[in-house]
């Protein structure tokens, strides 16, 4: 219990006021963690590279958190347990439950299996054009969700030149549709073809 409270302080102090329930709500994970580690079961953790990039704040604390369970508990925490700590302080930062950050993160990680799919590529994690990918999905979805309108001059010139691309944008926007009933833009979109247009010429020249 007091490792947890530790753990929420420290988030506190570097991110400001959490939401309370993650008092209980964390506290109660890291517990069933334990126990789980003391009975050998193995904690996968599928968002783990998605949770570095999207949250990069809360998982530097996730690892300070494993340092602090180490030294006070003497239990080594595995580095996909500190994503899910991650999870925990972001959905607390964000006022939101941890299922809907989890479902959020999860959608990412689809959207890029789809890109890499359609591409026929396989984009190593540790890659920036995983990163800038990531990133550039995130701040598309998070325009869509609250309405923000963008105005895209290119628009035509994109589904001319780089018709492929497009079209795989609209891909996209029909899975994101699918998953959280927002509606597409098509200006956004043409920002999102130029993106994976360079993702698909990066692929080409290698």
């Amino acid at each position: 219990l007091g490792t947890g409270e530790e753990i929420i302080a420290k988030a506190e102090k570097e991110l400001g006021e959490l939401d309370p329930h993650i008092h209980i709500a964390l506290t109660d994970h890291i517990a069933f963690t334990i126990d789980r580690l003391k009975e050998g079961m193995v904690i996968s953790n599928p968002f783990l590279e998605e949770i570095k990039i999207l949250y990069h704040e809360e998982y530097k604390l996730g690892i300070k958190g494993a340092v602090l369970i180490k030294e006070r508990l003497n239990v080594d925490i595995p580095e996909t347990e500190v994503g899910f700590i991650a999870l925990h302080i972001h959905a607390a930062r964000t006022n939101k439950k941890v299922s809907e950050t989890v479902k959020y993160t999860s959608l990412i990680k689809q959207l890029i299996e789809i890109v890499e799919e359609d591409l026929q590529l396989e984009i190593d994690p540790i890659d920036l054009n995983y990163n800038r990918l990531v990133n550039h999905l995130r701040c598309s979805i998070d325009r869509l969700v609250n309405n923000k309108v963008v105005s895209n001059p290119l628009l035509q010139r994109i589904k001319e030149e780089f018709g492929e691309a497009f079209e795989l944008a609209e891909k996209l926007a029909v899975f994101i549709e699918e998953k959280t009933n927002v509606v597409r833009s098509e200006d956004e979109l043409g920002y999102l073809a130029l993106h994976l247009q360079r993702l698909k010429e990066s692929k080409d020249n290698k």
